[in-house]
């Protein structure tokens, strides 16, 4: 029997021939809580973290990108260090970088665009995104265009 993890089932691979190996994981919204513009880093996100992890056991070198300004970089790496994650990610970027696949919650939305499967309930779609990723397969709603 294959067990697989979720996120294992679920990964999106980065595009091919880019030459590049390294996948951009956003902080804020993505790995943590949303909290900015405080200065305080939110509670990990799980999912995004086992996402993470996963990229870095098939081979791909981890950075983390943020908007926030780099007097807090310190913050940063505390708080990789208290979650455990100093050896997952290589480095802290202060802006875009160059990178094979970005994981980031204001561009392919993370969780919504990882999953296979709808919630929906009343017959109305809820995935805040799908007017801009388009419907799920396989859920009415999704297809009906009723969305939220």
């Amino acid at each position: 029997m294959n067990l697989q993890t979720e996120a294992q089932r679920r990964l999106p691979i980065p595009k091919e021939g880019t030459g590049l190996h390294t996948i951009a994981f956003d902080l804020d919204g993505t790995l943590a809580e949303a909290t900015w513009p405080s200065p305080k880093i939110g509670k990990p996100i799980q999912r995004a973290i086992d996402a993470a992890c996963e990229y870095r056991a098939k081979g791909y070198e981890l950075i983390i990108f943020t908007s926030r300004p780099k007097s807090h970089l310190e913050d940063i790496v505390f708080w990789l260090q208290e979650n455990g994650l100093e050896d997952i990610f290589y480095d802290i970027v202060t802006g875009k970088p160059r990178a094979a696949m970005y994981v980031d919650d204001r561009a392919v939305t993370f969780p919504e665009a990882f999953r296979d499967e709808c919630n929906c309930t009343d017959g109305r779609c809820h995935r805040r995104t799908s007017r801009r990723i388009g419907p799920l397969a396989g859920c009415a709603a999704c297809e009906a265009g009723t969305v939220c």
